[in-house]
């Protein structure tokens, strides 16, 4: 996680990227959180690993 640091979204994608393989693919809950420590979304999944997937994916996001 990445605290306190403006990133891009491409670094934003690398990070989701490289934390994929510590995530299940089990029901789950997962939370967006603003540069503020502020929740922005707090969302559920049936699987867990394929819905964080889908955030490393732009094109699909503005659809």
């Amino acid at each position: 996680m990445i605290k306190n640091k403006k990133i891009s979204l491409n670094d934003g994608i690398e990070v989701i990227k490289s934390e994929l393989i510590t995530i299940p693919s089990k029901p789950g809950i997962y939370q967006m959180i603003g540069e503020n420590e502020e929740y922005l979304y707090i969302g559920k999944a049936k699987n867990l690993k394929n819905r964080v997937t889908f955030y490393t994916k732009p094109k699909r996001l503005n659809s």
